[in-house]
């Protein structure tokens, strides 16, 4: 108000780095939810959106069902997956709700992330640097499955992971 610009800019540089920081925090820690052990996919799904929703401003509205049992390695590559896409909808979304739905159909495990953000353009794609989509289908593609984005502006955004209900203890 009194036009210090200098105090200004200290009180931004500061606040930024430390979001940066917890930003930082944020993902080693949903990283090394990653690789902790969990005999089903359920627990250690609801352990993570636990983890993420302390983190961070976002609910998360768990509607899993129906959920195979995969080995740790399947368990870990579709956690990696689901990690990713919310944080981009933490990164690049308005949205204060995700909601996580799941089904079984056709002999496929079908996963949805489902935000109500900003959405994007899918005609053109603002990815140039950006390799967690690129990352995100490797890993459904390593589960023997697809990745499938839709995306209004102004909409939001529902990532839809579908992968066979085998069980493959070597990937």
């Amino acid at each position: 108000d009194k036009g210090n610009l200098t105090a200004v800019r200290e009180i931004l540089t500061e606040t930024s780095a430390a979001s940066r920081s917890s930003l930082k925090e944020s993902r080693e820690l949903l990283s090394e939810l990653c690789t902790i052990q969990y005999d089903n996919l359920s627990d250690r799904l609801a352990m993570l959106f636990d983890a993420f929703q302390k983190g961070h401003q976002l609910k998360i509205q768990n509607s899993l069902k129906d959920v195979p049992e995969y080995s740790q390695e399947q368990m870990t590559e579709i956690v990696r997956i689901v990690v990713e896409a919310l944080n981009n909808v933490e990164k690049h979304t308005d949205a204060k709700e995700v909601i996580i739905r799941s089904d079984i159909k056709d002999a496929m495990f079908v996963l949805q992330i489902i935000d109500f953000g900003a959405g994007f353009s899918l005609e053109k794609p603002n990815l140039k640097g950006h390799y967690g989509m690129q990352g995100m289908q490797e890993r459904a593609i390593s589960l023997g499955g697809t990745l499938d984005v839709t995306s209004v502006v102004n909409e939001g955004t529902t990532v839809t992971l579908k992968i066979p209900t085998v069980r493959k203890e070597t990937l």
